[in-house]
């Protein structure tokens, strides 16, 4: 019973009391640096990704997939991550000095986790007359493309306006390797059909009327447009 006693009394102590409260504010504080290293670390992670989605889809799928062979562009590209992985640490740790560092953490974190949602579901952002008007507007300039008396000059301007990098490069290749051979091909008329979205692209059903050398054709053909520099362009079609 004496025993009983005196744990009341340390109980009600106020030193007791002292100590319970740091050990409480001990754990609070330990679950807050927690919190605050790991949104730190995503902030890092988030950053690098992000540094190397903008180089792949500027840089390294045009420039350097034209001009580099593909052993020594992996090597770049591993490169390249290690490079921005230093520097997202750099911004990290730049950013750790500012007021409310953890809050500005989040909130970029947050945005660029949009951006990737953005970059991932693209199409669906946007209605289907916007995506109809822009993908006939890419079908004609297609034509254009394929008129036979451009210069080089002209048709590399089109490729890029209407083409994603690597299909602007494979098509305008295409006409280097090979002298085309005269066609009077015009575009008549076309019918879209249906449009249809997946992930970051979508595919627009036409029916096509054109005429070839005098002769009236009717067929239809799958167009299929992802982002490419901002815009719409053309990936590929069957």
């Amino acid at each position: 019973m004496r025993d009983k006693e005196i744990k009341d009394q340390l109980k009600n102590s106020e030193h007791f009391r002292d100590l319970e409260f740091s050990n409480i504010s001990k754990k609070a504080v330990t679950k807050k640096a927690y919190v605050q290293n790991l949104i730190h670390d995503i902030f890092i992670a988030l950053y690098t990704l992000f540094f190397s989605f903008v180089y792949f889809v500027t840089i390294h799928s045009g420039i350097v997939a034209r001009y580099i062979p593909e052993l020594i562009r992996i090597v770049l590209f591993i490169v390249v991550i290690i490079f921005f992985f230093i520097l997202s640490k750099k911004l990290a740790l730049w950013v750790r000095q500012l007021p409310k560092c953890s809050i500005i953490q989040f909130v970029s974190s947050f945005l660029i986790v949009m951006y990737f949602i953005y970059q991932g579901f693209t199409p669906y952002f946007y209605s289907d007359d916007f995506l109809i008007q822009h993908g006939v507007e890419k079908i004609e300039l297609k034509y254009t493309f394929d008129d036979v008396d451009l210069t080089q000059e002209e048709r590399e301007e089109i490729a890029n306006e209407l083409f994603v990098s690597e299909m602007a490069y494979a098509n305008l290749l295409m006409y280097e390797i090979r002298d085309p051979q005269p066609a009077d091909l015009t575009l008549i008329d076309f019918k879209v059909i249906d449009i249809e979205r997946v992930f970051n692209r979508y595919h627009l059903h036409v029916e096509i009327t054109d005429e070839l050398n005098g002769a009236i054709q009717k067929q239809t053909m799958t167009f299929t447009f992802s982002k490419g520099m901002g815009v719409f362009k053309l990936e590929g079609y069957s």
